[in-house]
């Protein structure tokens, strides 16, 4: 839906999550430019072990983004020359708390949503 994709008009860095390491935190991949709507807004919402908390922000991507990846609002060119080691050095970064989608009437297009917390 055009709707959808015109919505989308802000950047993003992911770093993805592949998997949990032996400690159960998350491995993330290298970090990719995402296309996605973000609004720096405090929202409850149910965490995947049934917490209550409160997001620092909702990102509306482009893609489907797991759980315990982590995102940056800004482009990847600007994130290389201020924070060398990525995400770990990224004190703005944050962690994908909750993820939902949303497909329109037709199935044809997908809203995705991620509540974004403290990263781990």
């Amino acid at each position: 839906m055009r709707v959808f994709k015109k919505a989308r008009n802000q950047k993003a860095v992911l770093w993805a999550c592949i998997g949990i390491d032996g400690y159960g935190k998350p491995c993330l991949a290298d970090p990719v430019e995402i296309l996605c709507r973000w609004e720096n807004v405090q929202e409850e919402f149910i965490s995947p072990d049934g917490v209550r908390q409160f997001s620092v922000a909702v990102v509306y991507p482009d893609r489907k983004v797991p759980v315990g990846s982590v995102m940056w609002e800004g482009e990847l060119k600007d994130l290389e020359t201020i924070y060398a080691n990525g995400a770990k050095d990224n004190p703005e970064a944050a962690e994908v708390q909750q993820y939902a989608s949303h497909p329109n009437f037709k199935n044809t297009d997908v809203w995705h949503v991620c509540h974004l917390g403290g990263k781990t």
